[in-house]
This record gives structure tokens, sequence and C-alpha cells, in this order.
């Protein structure tokens, strides 16, 4: 009989939960949908209109098979032995469907594992491979300055058959989450509430009685994460204890419990070309289902935008004149893109897109020579008007020094002024209003034919 219920087991660990506490096979690792997001929880921030975001994360967890025994203090488990490692995938693709909504379809799979001791009862994997369909979706609701509320819903297509815990069901389970977040300074903050419904009536549950375990009913869920940005590097330190609380316990032989806890230390940084990193390790806060002893995981994730135009220079046609003494003039060409966006309060740029965009503009100052290019910073109107003054110098000798430094222009050729929240792009009124108005536009000055004064004169922008 024992060999009837370890045969059964095979599956024990095979359906996966969803949301951001259990990702593939009851792991309790499940990445976030969006370059957007921390590494588990969600904000509310969406990736755009019109984008695409893709991702892939590996995680690899020592000691989250249970091991069931009648007596506690012999179970391998309860020893804390190095019993297993378990390795997961989750492959991720996302779209900004409007400029607050975006779907994702998340597809997690079992790449392998290994068990230390073969003869004591535990529940593994019977195959590799995918588990399960995982469908998403992310709306932002209400953005009210730093602060931002958004709902995030998931539901899952199983592709596991004969699963202990809920039968052949092909959609066992949906959850809605609350997702809240703020951004104060270099901290940007979020947390997670949600509820997850189970559907586990299935008649051939009937036939497992005999394992030692019992289907998982409704679930609270609850996450928090904090992105540190850390000072003078384009790192994030990043922070988070994601957990749930199911209704029952799910074995009476085993001593895992049924509340789960864990947490997790990482980093986060933004590359050229929309690409983004993440590594980090985690570990159980609560010895429960199928919680880690600890846990190592890495993921890439980056964004496609809308195909790229062309940015449009138009050079003020040159008439023949006399000797001149000019006092004031106009730029030749005004250019500004719409992702040169940066973090709130930092100079650190938000979009790595924006990388791209200065790779043009190079091209664009090495077709025909120029005199003088300004770089011109702004920010939102959050923070006082001597303060915002004071950052949006930052933000636009911040991108001179790159312009010099990355892409080799003459630092005679540059300068740099901040106007602060001066001549916004877009209203302040909105989140996505604000994040536009953190950039940078550049005034390009061509050589000419003329005799004038060349100094350059702190006027404001043309519109």
């Amino acid at each position: 009989m024992k060999n009837v219920w370890l045969y059964l087991l095979l599956v024990l660990l095979t359906k996966p939960l969803f949301g951001n506490i259990i990702g593939n096979d009851l792991q309790n690792f499940n990445p976030s949908l969006s370059v957007t997001d921390l590494a588990t929880v969600h904000s509310s921030r969406t990736i755009g209109q019109g984008r695409f975001g893709l991702g892939i994360f590996i995680n690899s967890a020592t000691n989250t098979l249970p091991y069931f025994d009648n007596s506690v203090t012999s179970n391998r488990d309860a020893n804390k032995k190095l019993n297993d490692t378990v390795t997961g995938t989750d492959v991720q693709l996302t779209y900004g469907v409007l400029s607050n909504w975006d779907l994702n379809i998340t597809i997690p799979s079992v790449i392998s594992q290994s068990i230390r001791n073969e003869d004591a009862p535990h529940g593994y994997f019977a195959d590799l491979g995918n588990t399960e369909l995982r469908f998403s979706t992310k709306v932002e609701i209400l953005d009210a300055k730093a602060f931002h509320l958004g709902l995030v819903g998931t539901g899952s297509y199983n592709n596991i058959q004969g699963n202990p815990y809920t039968g052949n069901v092909k959609w066992p389970s949906v959850s809605l989450e609350l997702v809240l977040g703020t951004e104060v300074g270099p901290v940007e903050w979020s947390v997670n509430l949600g509820h997850r419904w189970r559907h586990t009536e299935d008649p051939s549950l009937q036939e497992m009685q005999d394992l030692p375990i019992k289907s998982f009913g409704d679930q609270w869920l609850a996450s928090t994460g904090v992105a540190i940005d850390l000072p003078s590097t384009d790192w994030d330190l990043i922070s988070e204890v994601y957990g749930a609380q199911n209704r029952e316990d799910f074995s009476d032989e085993s001593p895992r419990g049924k509340t789960i806890a864990e947490c997790l230390l990482g980093v986060r940084r933004n590359f050229w070309k929309n690409f983004q990193f993440h590594a980090g390790l985690g570990a159980e806060l609560t010895h429960s289902v199928s919680t880690a002893d600890y846990r190592v995981y890495a993921g890439i994730r980056w964004v496609i935008g809308k195909k790229e135009e062309k940015t449009p220079v138009t050079v003020a046609p040159v008439q023949p004149k006399i000797i001149v003494q000019e006092k004031l003039r106009q730029p030749d060409a005004i250019i500004e893109w719409d992702d040169v966006y940066f973090q709130f309060d930092s100079t650190k740029i938000r979009d790595p897109k924006a990388y791209e965009n200065m790779a043009n503009l190079k091209k664009a100052l090495d077709a025909q020579p120029i005199e003088k290019v300004v770089v011109q910073g702004y920010t939102c109107n959050l923070g006082s008007d001597d303060y915002n003054l004071a950052l949006s110098s930052r933000r636009a000798h911040s991108i001179e020094q790159m312009l010099i430094h990355d892409y080799g222009i003459a630092s005679n050729k540059l300068s740099s002024i901040g106007w602060g929240e001066q001549f916004p792009k877009a209203s302040n009124a909105t989140r996505p209003g604000r994040v536009m108005n953190r950039r940078v536009n550049f005034k390009i000055y061509y050589r000419q034919p003329l005799v004038r004064d060349t100094t350059e004169l702190k006027s404001a922008p043309a519109s």
C-alpha cells in the first residue's frame, strides 16, 4: 500500500498556486509581471500602451519537498538535513493594452530535481516540464502624487494530470490582489493584499483518500517589497517578504505548517537596450508548504517599444549676411524624446531606451559641424521650487557628462541648464504626466558663416 500512495505522491507538488506567492509547483517563488515591478511583488505601474515585455527567471530551492512520517522527531524534513533541490523557470510575456492596463501570460516549468533519500516517504515530481499556463492582468486605478493604487488578477490553466490537490480541474484557482505603492526619495515601496479562490471539488480526489494530504482551500495573500536606489550606482537593492494563509493544514504527517512565509534579498539593474537584470537569495520564515531552507534566483527582463521613428531635425536655413552682432540666437534644432525619463527624486534614468536615443543624438551631432549643444533638464511639480530647480540642473549635468565620457563629444561644445518644474510637457495632475515631465531635451546650434557674439544666454526654451 505504501508503494501505491508513494506513486500517487509523484504529483504531490505538481499543483501550482498563483499570484505572487506561489510559483511553479508550490515553490513559493513567482516573479512579478514586468520591468515595472520588484522581484515577486507587484507595483501598480504598467509598461505603457503598445509595448511588449519579456522575462525569463530561474530559481533553485533547497529542501522544499515534504517528507511524511507519523513520528515528527524522525522526519527528515523536521531534522533539516539536505534532502532535495528543485529548479524551476518562469517565462513571461506582457503586453501594454492601454497606458494603465497590462496583460500577461507566464509559463512556469520544472527543469530539474534531486533527492538525497529515496527511501523516506515524500512528495516529488513525476515528470519535468511545463506545469501550467498562468494568465494575469494589471490595472492602475489611482494615481495621487506619490501614492498609487492598482489591481492584479490571476488565473491558471492546469497542465498536471492526477493532481492530488485538485484532481484534473483545468481552472482550479483565481486570485485578486490590491496593489498599493509609494515612492519617497530613493525608496520605492509596494504592498500586495489579496485572496485566492480555489476550486477543488473533483470526483478523482475520492480515489486518493489514502494519501496523507488534504486539498487546499481558499487563501489570503500578502506580500511587501522595498527597492532602494543605491547612491552613485545603477543598482537597486530589493528586499521582500511574501506569504499566504491557508484555510486548513495540508497534512497531519508532515512538520510543514499551513502559514506560508518567505523572504528574499536581491539586486536589480537596468542595462543597455531596455534590459533589466535580477539576482538574489531567499529563505523561509516559517517551515510551511514548500518553503525553501534557502533559494537562489536570477532573471532578466526587457521591453520592446513601438517601432522607432527617426527624430526629425529641422535646420534653419542660413542666408548670406554682412557681419552681424547677434546677442540672442534661436537654436537651429530642438530635439526632445518622450522616454528620456528619470526616476523620482533622482538623476538615474528610468527607461534604458534613453541610452539608445543618446546614441542616435550623437549620430545627429556628427552629421554636420556644431557650435554648441545645450542640455536642458526638467522635473515634475513634486517638491519645492528651489529643490526642483537644483534637481533639474543635476539631471542636465548628468546627461552632459554622459555625452562627454560615453560618446566622446567635446566638453567645450556642451553646456547644461535646469528649469525645474517650469515648462511641463504634460499635466502634473497624473502620475504618467509627472513621469513625462522628468525629462531632458537638447538645443543644437550649428556652425554658420557669421561673426557674432556666441555667449550662451539662458533664455526660456522654445515651446
